[in-house]
């Protein structure tokens, strides 16, 4: 059976009535609806803006913008996240890209 990867953004209460992007999820499903994996990526603030690319080799590209500071090379106000997982969903590395400013990665090719 073929399957499928989708991203979205787990969001936070950060009022009464305003959620905020949180967390980015990935997954792969099978195409009647069952989850193979699931996987929370980013550190320990706050990512969103997800997409992806599936490689040829399987590998999954993932890009979105973090501002958690822990992550490497991280400098300042929102950066880049640029995560690259392998087929079940393992982070095999993940970067940050950016400089000063509010930095974001709009696509990635193979």
């Amino acid at each position: 059976m073929e399957n499928a990867c989708l991203t979205g953004e787990q969001l936070k209460k950060v009022s009464d009535d305003t959620l905020a992007p949180d967390k980015v999820e990935i997954s792969e499903i099978e195409l009647n609806g069952n989850v193979i994996w699931d996987k929370t990526i980013g550190g320990k603030e706050r990512e969103g803006n997800p997409s992806l690319r599936q490689l040829n080799n399987g590998d999954i590209m993932l890009h979105c913008i973090t501002y958690s500071t822990e992550i490497e090379s991280y400098k300042k106000n929102g950066d880049g996240l640029l995560c690259l997982l392998d087929s079940l969903g393992n982070t095999k590395w993940m970067k940050c890209y950016g400089g000063s400013a509010i930095d974001i990665i709009i696509d990635v090719f193979p």
